[in-house]
Formats: structure tokens, sequence, C-alpha cells
């Protein structure tokens, strides 16, 4: 080994080697059992990768409470994790540099890595150097480009390139505060800048910086007059990427999409910018003075930067040809039959709270159950609520010509359990209606299991609405846990779709749109959400669509398919009954309609002329 005189833990570029042997493994780190530091166990993220001789764990980002930056620890062991050959801790924190090195051995129950006290305090110089460069050729690093910087004769971004995989040999990671930066060559691409003066920010190249908006979060960075050389890329591929954020002096060359981006507080500069009609963000709330629309023409604005211009209806909206299905409601095998009978298309809405129609005891029972099932428990399919619910799924596949059928989970309201049962429900969580399926995981597992169950029996098919969907992050959540539900007993390939029910849903209609097989917009809850109406079968008046609910259920459309044109799109609700309603209809970009069996014919002569409808 080359004599070197001292180790200067001082010296920056050390401290930095440790946050390139982070780097060098990015993209391997997962949650893998290895012995951890036992002062750091459960502290900032701990991840380990298995090396060829032996593992990592690494502490990347963690708070060192002693300064106001982060560190990034390391532990590298060689041999067995239970009895390796030699291990080491490694530590550096970000601004500071100064780097710490220790022996690390097991405690007894084998499940930790503490310091070696012997030689904690009795590592002589040239001990400590055999230590680092041990250490940093197990974590990858050669031997001669360690020495050499130990040397100061080289950097460690040189000795990181010298072993770097090809397309990593660019990247370099940034520290800001208690923030962790990556950029490959002049573009960001990993990082929050959210809330950071950007004319402050250590860029560590000359080039022009180019933010990856798909990959970095822009969200309320300051881009101040100082920033004007900052370029930002795939705004439109994240939904939040602008938001809250002064764009006067940015450079954006893309068309940006306020349908696909939430411009909420966004002030633009010269940028164009188009369908305002159909904006996330509340058009007060966005500042276009100095837009222009895809040919360069400015928008008409107040002083705020508010839009007053008249907009058009765009194509997307427009009817494409093709045959647009009627599906019949069924939630019994009369209506099953009956729904054959009048040729209906297929079944398009399956309410699953049915089973409990009028049924007090019953559904005092399944309160009670739902409160006290929980997903860790086996699946008990005779338990009365499976017995409903396999009999009802068992009933409806009577009419077996019928393949097309979409089952929708609970959709519980307050007002349904009270006519029930009587008196309001207490329960806290009971009519969150939007977050029942999320509340309670055991009714949601239940019913997946008996829906997969009936659908292996009958040798059909169920597609599965998810009601009330508003959020697209739950949506997201309740369909992983579909899908892992259904996989744990043999079901794949299931189609998933979002009820859209209300206004409220609208802003996040893209982002649901991305993650949904399907969309099915409900216009009974929509129209008591547009008018603040309840919903009487008694009363015409609240089946006939006002101009604001069109205007939602447009939105609705538009939105959905200038982020997916190829998603299926219908209509639920009692509205369909309606013959002016289905005259409207007929003129929306959609995919198919649910009605009551009687009406089915009635509406496939409207929606489709030519279509022979059997008698």
């Amino acid at each position: 080994m080359k004599e070197i005189k001292k180790i200067d833990l001082k010296n920056k570029e050390l401290g930095k080697l440790v946050e390139f042997a982070y780097l060098l493994r990015e993209g391997e780190y997962k949650d893998i059992y290895f012995p951890t530091y036992e002062f750091y166990d459960g502290c900032g993220m701990d991840y380990g990768v298995e090396t060829e001789n032996g593992g990592i764990t690494v502490y990347c980002n963690f708070a060192d409470h002693s300064t106001v930056d982060l560190a990034t620890i390391i532990c590298v062991f060689e041999g067995a994790e239970d009895n390796p050959e030699k291990a080491y801790y490694l530590s550096t924190t970000t601004g500071i540099y100064r780097m710490e090195i220790n022996k690390l051995v097991l405690t007894e129950d084998k499940n930790h890595f503490t310091d070696d006290i012997e030689s904690l305090y009795k590592m002589s110089n040239q001990e400590k150097i055999d230590c680092f460069i041990d250490a940093m050729v197990m974590l990858g690093f050669r031997k001669e480009n360690i020495e050499e910087v130990l040397e100061k004769k080289m950097t460690a971004q040189e000795a990181y390139r010298n072993v770097a995989l090809e397309e990593k040999k660019n990247i370099v990671r940034v520290t800001h505060g208690r923030r962790i930066f990556y950029f490959d060559k002049n573009v960001a691409i990993k990082g929050d800048f959210s809330g950071i003066w950007l004319d402050e920010f250590p860029f560590p190249f000359e080039e022009e910086p180019i933010f990856d908006c798909s990959k970095v979060t822009c969200k309320s960075a300051y881009f101040n007059e100082n920033s004007s050389g900052i370029k930002l890329i795939n705004v439109n591929a994240n939904e939040e990427s602008i938001r809250y954020t002064d764009l006067t002096n940015v450079k954006i060359d893309e068309v940006i999409d306020l349908a696909k981006v939430n411009a909420t507080g966004t002030t633009f500069g010269h940028h164009k910018v188009i369908n305002l009609e159909h904006s996330i963000a509340p058009l007060e709330r966005v500042n276009l003075s100095l837009a222009t629309d895809i040919d360069g023409n400015n928008y008409i604005t107040t002083k705020t930067g508010l839009v007053t211009v008249d907009f058009q209806t765009e194509d997307v909206l427009e009817r494409k040809q093709g045959k647009i299905k009627v599906y019949a409601n069924a939630d019994n095998s009369l209506m099953a039959m009956d729904a054959l009978e009048h040729d209906a298309d297929g079944i398009g809405l399956i309410r699953t709270e049915n089973i409990y129609t009028n049924e007090t005891d019953a559904l005092n029972r399944f309160v009670y159950y739902a409160e006290n099932t929980y997903t860790f428990e086996p699946v008990d399919g005779n338990t009365e609520f499976n017995i409903l619910q396999y009999t009802q799924l068992k009933e409806i596949c009577k009419a077996k010509s019928i393949s097309k059928k979409i089952v929708r989970l609970f959709d519980f309201k307050e007002e349904d359990v009270q006519r029930i049962l009587g008196v309001s429900w207490n329960s806290e969580n009971w009519m969150t209606r939007k977050n029942f399926l999320g509340n309670y995981h055991g009714i949601l597992r239940d019913q997946i299991f008996t829906i997969a169950k009936v659908a292996k029996e009958e040798n059909t098919t169920f597609d599965i609405l998810v009601p009330l969907v508003t959020d697209a992050n739950y949506f997201h959540y309740i369909k992983s846990d579909i899908i892992s539900y259904a996989e744990d007993i043999g079901l794949k390939d299931l189609k998933i779709g979002a009820m859209i029910e209300s206004k409220d849903a609208i802003p996040a209609i893209a982002s649901i749109a991305k993650n949904a097989d399907f969309i099915s917009i409900g216009t009974n809850d929509l129209t008591e959400s547009v008018t603040g109406k309840r919903r009487n079968i008694y009363d015409q008046e609240f089946f006939h669509l006002t101009e604001e609910v069109k205007e939602c259920i447009e939105d609705i459309i538009y939105r959905t398919k200038a982020i997916n044109s190829d998603i299926k799109i219908g209509i639920c609700g009692e509205h369909a009954n309606y013959i002016e309603n289905v005259m409207y209809y007929k003129t929306l970009n959609i995919d198919y309609i649910t009605c009551s069996s009687s009406f089915i014919a009635v509406n496939k002569e409207v929606l489709n002329p030519m279509q022979k409808t059997k008698k």
C-alpha cells in the first residue's frame, strides 16, 4: 500500500466520496434485512443492497440534529451477515463533509452493528487510512483512486466517474439546506425545489439549468428575475409541476395544457396556454396577462390576469362514430332476466349495497361486522354478508348470455342507513362515503373475494366500479388493494373503473383517468352536488338535466378524453329514463349509458336508430 502520511478528516472530498458511494448503488437499494447501526436504527431512510461478498446498509437524508444539514451514513460489511469478517461505519454531513469512520462489531442478538469500543479511541492514523480505503473498495471504488483522493491529487467526482455505469457518470449530487438534488449534466432529474430561491441555488455547472418536471417538483419554487436562464420541460406530465409559481422569466417551449396541470396561483410569462375552459385551476387564480393561445393571440384579461374571453367547445367533446351501448341496472335475478328480455347490451350497474334494502336487522349486523372485520384475518365465506353478496351475484348470472357486468362496490349514504335503521349512525368513519372502502378494508377484501369466487364458478367476468371517486390518490390506493386481493385468489386482468359523482372530483379527473380502466358518470349524485337538490324519484324536475349539470358532464368527458382518448366513458343514473336527456347523451363522446330495463328499447332507438332491437 502506498504510504500516506496522514488522513485529513476535514478534507471535504472524503465526505463527498461517501455521498458518491450512496449514488454508486442508487437503483439497487431496497427493503432488505441486514444488521443496522444501533444508534440510527429506525431513523432516516434505511435500505440495503447485497454485494458479492457482503452487504451495505445506508441511511441517506438522515437529519443530523447537531447541524442544520443532512447526514449520509453507510454501514458496509464483508462476509456472512451473522458473522462478518469486517465491518465499517462511514458518515458525512452535507455542507460540513467531515468524515467519521469506525470499525463495527455485531451486538449479542446479531441484529445490529455497534461501535467496536476497543478500537474506537485507539485507532492510529494508519489504521484509519487502511479502514477508509478498505471500506471504499468494498463499496465499489478503485483502491488507487481512493489513495489519490487522500493525497488530494484527485477529486471525489473523478474517482466516482472511474467506476460508475456509463449512464450514471454525469450524475451530480447537490445538497442545499436539508435537501438533496440530482442532475444529469445540466438536467435536474430528482429533488424538491418547492420554496427554494433559485437565484441562490448552487448549480454545479455553467450551462442553462433544465428542470424535468416529470421527475422533479417545482411547485412554489421562486423563479425570480435572476432565474431567466432556467428552462422547464415535460410540464404537462406532472399535474403539480407549476402550481403557485411565477413563471414570468422561465423558458417553456411546450404548449401548456391547463386540463393536465394545476395552475392555481401561477403567473405565466410569454407562454402558449390552452384548454382554459377545462382548467383544473379556477381561472380567477391564474394570471394569463402575458400568455397566448396556440396561434399566438393574447387572451383578454383584467389587470390581475383574469381571463374574460368566451370559449368554444373543443372537438374532443364531439360524438365519434360508433354505437352507444345501452346497459341495464340490475340488482337481482328478476332485474337481470328483465334486462335479457329487453335485449340490453349488458348490465352496467349492480348496486351491491342493495342486498340490504329494507333489511333492518341484517343492516344492523352488517354495521357491527364492518367495524370488526380485519384483513389480517382469513376470509370467512360463510358470514351473512358474504352469503348475501354471493347470492346476489349468482342470481344475476342466471342471465347467462349477458357477458358485460359492472359491479359497483358498496356505496351507502347516510339517508340510506337512517331510512332503514330509523336512526343516524354515530361512527365517524361509517358515514364518510368517500372513505368507506378505505376505512373498512375487511369489507373491500370480502367483496373482492366474493366477486372472484362467483366469476370463477360461473366462468364469467365482472368489471369493478369504485364509487364516489374525488381524489386520484384515493382511487390508486383502492385499486391497488383490489388488484392485490384479487390476485391472492387467482383472479387477474380485472377492469377497475372510477365513478365520478361530484363536481368536487373535476379538478382531479386528469389524474384519476390516468389510472382508471373506465369512467362512469353518476348523474344522480352529480345533480345533487351541482344543484343542491335531494334526489326524489317522484320529482321529475330533479331528473331534468340543468345547464350547470351538463357543463359538468362535458367537463368530465373532456378532461378524461384529453388525458386518455381510448378510455371508455359511461353515464349512469335514472336520468336515462327521460327521453330529452338521452337525446342530449347522443351528442356526447361516450360509450354507454345505463337505464331501467323498460327504457332499453326506446333508448336504443334514440341512440342508434339503425340498430334492430330484439322483440
